[in-house]
């Protein structure tokens, strides 16, 4: 009589194959944890880059529509700066320094006298 079952060595091999996969995929999921956490900073970095470059063009009147956004401008510090490029045109740059020693910058040309002086 030949009794069915597994043995000791396919029970660990299986076992292991288990908890293999099991690895790969936390890895994979924290991963994409950190992918989305990079990508909802970079978004908000993106917004707070949008909404004070729109003070050089946009009244303060109209620019209400973006108050959600000044909790991210206390939390990320940004320097704006405006230089002469051309008889007619300003330079203006946006640097933001959202930490862990990285930093964003934007350039743009405006026109003289087309900003908004707040």
């Amino acid at each position: 009589m030949k009794v069915r079952g597994f043995t000791l060595l396919e029970v660990l091999i299986a076992i292991f194959i288990i908890g293999l996969s099991f690895t790969i995929l936390l890895g994979s999921y924290l991963s994409g944890l950190q992918a989305v956490s990079k990508i909802k900073e970079d978004l908000s970095i993106s917004l707070l880059v949008q909404r004070k470059l729109s003070h050089f063009f946009i009244p303060s009147e109209k620019d209400k529509s973006h108050s959600n956004l000044k909790e991210d401008e206390e939390k990320i510090p940004f320097r704006i700066s405006k230089e002469n490029y051309k008889e007619d045109l300003e330079k203006v740059t946006l640097t933001v320094y959202p930490g862990e020693e990285r930093e964003y910058q934007v350039v743009t040309l405006i026109l003289k006298g087309q900003e908004n002086e707040d």
